[in-house]
């Protein structure tokens, strides 16, 4: 029997600053950060931002596309920031399984992949 892929999207939203529209591609890459220097007071010597090391979306980022998942971004400089991620919770084909009305494994986990349950 084939099982249809099921989807699950989750989106998170800020009221921040937003990021360029020139950053955009770059975010989720490697030690990438977006806005990465500061100048004091708008005059003098830029610094390094404080906070991060730009790999926190490089690991999301790739934790999502290993599942078969996607990424998006949409922002408005000035307004903030929308990431969304799509990933599939369940594909393929499954073989002499019970299924429920909604076309999920409804058996015994335990079963299924021949483990013993405790007796406690």
């Amino acid at each position: 029997m084939f099982v249809s892929l099921f989807n699950a999207k989750v989106k998170i939203s800020d009221t921040g600053i937003g990021i360029p529209k020139r950053d955009i591609k770059n975010i989720g890459k490697k030690f990438y950060r977006s806005n990465q220097y500061i100048a004091p007071n708008g005059k003098g010597t830029s610094l390094v931002r404080p906070g991060g090391s730009g790999l926190g979306l490089f690991v999301t980022f790739g934790l999502v596309r290993e599942h078969g998942g996607k990424v998006e971004i949409e922002s408005q400089f000035g307004k903030g920031s929308t990431f969304s991620f799509t990933i599939p919770l369940l594909k393929g084909e499954m073989r002499d399984e019970p299924l429920d009305k909604k076309g999920l494994f409804s058996g015994d986990m335990f079963e299924k992949y021949g483990l013993k349950k405790s007796k406690e």
